[in-house]
C-alpha cells in the first residue's frame, strides 16, 4: 500500500485539515475505520502532512501548506464537475 494513494488517506487528510492545530495518530485510528499509519505515507511523501513524535505517546500529524493547497485544488476540481442526476 505504500505506493498507492488510499481513500483512507483522503479521509484522514480531511480530519487533519479540520483540526485546529494538529491531530494525533490515535485520534485518526478512532475517526477513520481501518486507518493505519501506513495510510498517511503517500501524503507524507508528497509533503502534504508531517508526522512528529509526541511527549504523550501517540505521534502528531500536521497539515502543511502544500497539503491545504492540494485539498483546495481537489475541491475546486469537484466543483467543476457537472452534477448528474440518476
Amino acid at each position: 500500500m505504500k505506493d498507492r494513494f488510499h481513500d483512507k488517506t483522503l479521509h484522514a487528510l480531511i480530519h487533519i485539515q479540520n483540526a485546529s492545530a494538529s491531530y494525533s495518530i490515535a485520534s485518526l485510528h478512532q475517526a477513520v475505520k481501518g486507518f493505519t499509519k501506513e495510510c498517511l505515507m503517500p501524503a507524507v511523501e508528497r509533503g502534504w502532512v508531517t508526522i512528529r513524535p509526541s511527549t504523550k505517546g501517540a505521534s502528531i500529524v500536521e497539515m502543511t501548506d502544500a497539503g491545504e493547497k492540494w485539498l483546495r485544488k481537489l475541491c475546486d476540481l469537484s466543483n467543476e464537475q457537472p452534477i448528474t442526476t440518476p
